[in-house]
C-alpha cells in the first residue's frame, strides 16, 4: 500500500527573514501525532498507566516518555506523540479504558503546529490573543484553548524560555502564519529553518 504524502498547509507561504532589532522566530513545528482523549475521573488511572504519567489539570500540560499531554477541559486532553506511535497509542488507550465511558480520536492531520520564540514572542502573541500571557499568569507548562486573531488555537508554553507552541486547524494555518509575521514585523522575524 502506498503511504499518502503529507503536504504542510504552510507550503508556499513566506518564510523570509524580516530585519529588525529583536527578531522573533516563527517556524513550523515538526509533525506530531495527535489524539483527543475525553472522559471523566474513571479514566484517569488507566490513562496515566498507558501514557506514563498522570493526566494534567485544566490549563496545564505534562510530559512523559510516550507523549505530551495538554489539559484542555475538565474532561478533555490533547495528546501529542510521535507520528509513528499515534495509532498504536490510540488502540492501547481504547483497550485499557475498555467499557468506561470515554472517547479517543486521532486528529493528527487536522492540526498543525507553529512555534513562536524570542524575547518579544509574548508581545507578538498579545497582538491578537486576549489572554494575559505574563509568566506569573501563563506559567511554564500552561496550555489552553484561546483565540489568536480570528483563529481558534491551542496555546502552550512548554518551558520557562520565551517560546510558545500554537496548534491550529490546518485550514487556518496560513492565516495564522501571516498574522504572526505581521505582528512581529516591528521586532523582526528570523527565517524559518
Amino acid at each position: 500500500m502506498v503511504e499518502p504524502v503529507r503536504t504542510s498547509p504552510l507550503a508556499g507561504v513566506s518564510a523570509d527573514a524580516v530585519p529588525g532589532p529583536e527578531p522573533v522566530a516563527i517556524h513550523p513545528l515538526p509533525f506530531r501525532g495527535k489524539l483527543v482523549l475525553r472522559g471523566g475521573a474513571a479514566i484517569h488511572a488507566e490513562a496515566a498507566r498507558v501514557l506514563g504519567g498522570p493526566l494534567p489539570a485544566l490549563m496545564a500540560s505534562a510530559e512523559s516518555e510516550h507523549a505530551d499531554v495538554l489539559g484542555l477541559g475538565p474532561d478533555e486532553w490533547l495528546i501529542l506523540t510521535g507520528p509513528d506511535n499515534v495509532e498504536a497509542l490510540a488502540t492501547e488507550l481504547s483497550a485499557a479504558l475498555g467499557t468506561v465511558h470515554h472517547a479517543v480520536v486521532v486528529v493528527s492531520d487536522r492540526m498543525i503546529g507553529i512555534g513562536v520564540a524570542g524575547r518579544r514572542a509574548r508581545d507578538v502573541l498579545a497582538a491578537g490573543c486576549p489572554l494575559d500571557l505574563h509568566p506569573a499568569v501563563f506559567a511554564p507548562g500552561a496550555a489552553t484553548r484561546t483565540l489568536l486573531g480570528k483563529a481558534a488555537v491551542v496555546l502552550r508554553r512548554p518551558d520557562p524560555a520565551e517560546r510558545y507552541e500554537l496548534w491550529v486547524n490546518g485550514s487556518f494555518a496560513p492565516y495564522l502564519w501571516l498574522f504572526l509575521r505581521n505582528a512581529a514585523r516591528e521586532f523582526g522575524v528570523t527565517a524559518a529553518a
